[in-house]
């Protein structure tokens, strides 16, 4: 049977307070709130997508919730986009070893979440100049064995990609 489970992306927005949150409620107790008395049980994180934050940050909002609350974490722009951006020159952009580095940081930051049964999926988003191409597509069975076990969910930009071939690619590699 598949769960559903509801949450927002992101639970931390100055502009929440006074209108979601009380307007003295502290930011480290947002998460908290956002469980508690907000009643969501999962919440995806964006600001993995500009930097790799620390396991200790995770560690951190993993201890504010309950068992059972799920974080689905955006994937690095360092393994998403960079590689892939045409405004980059090519000395700029990841290479392949850079990129499985990025993976591994990545990985080891999500850790506190893992041993506590808290990752629901690992969200890669794409942009609109990754397009629909066979070595994309390589390159997102790539990332998926890099992940291991943890469910991996993907997000285009590209119109290109809006395809029933599309579908049974994602339906065929167990990819969300």
């Amino acid at each position: 049977m598949t769960m559903i489970k509801i949450g927002t992306s992101g639970f931390s927005f100055k502009d929440w307070k006074g209108t979601v949150y009380p307007q003295k409620l502290a930011l480290k107790d947002a998460l908290g709130y956002y469980e508690d008395e907000l009643g969501f049980d999962c919440v995806e994180i964006n600001s993995t997508y500009y930097t790799l934050i620390s396991a200790q940050s995770f560690e951190g909002m993993e201890q504010k919730t309950k068992p059972g609350f799920e974080f689905v974490v955006k994937g690095y722009k360092g393994i998403t986009h960079d590689p892939f951006d045409p405004r980059m020159s090519e000395a700029e952009k990841p290479d392949h070893t850079q990129v499985k580095e990025n993976i591994s940081r990545f990985l080891y930051s999500l850790q506190p979440l893992v041993e506590k049964n808290k990752l629901g999926a690992i969200l890669l988003q794409f942009p609109v100049f990754f397009k629909s191409t066979q070595r994309n597509k390589d390159y997102i069975l790539e990332c998926k064995e890099a992940f291991n076990s943890t469910p991996v969910v993907i997000e285009f930009r590209s119109r290109d990609w809006a395809t029933p071939e599309t579908f049974e690619f994602l339906k065929t590699n167990t990819l969300a």
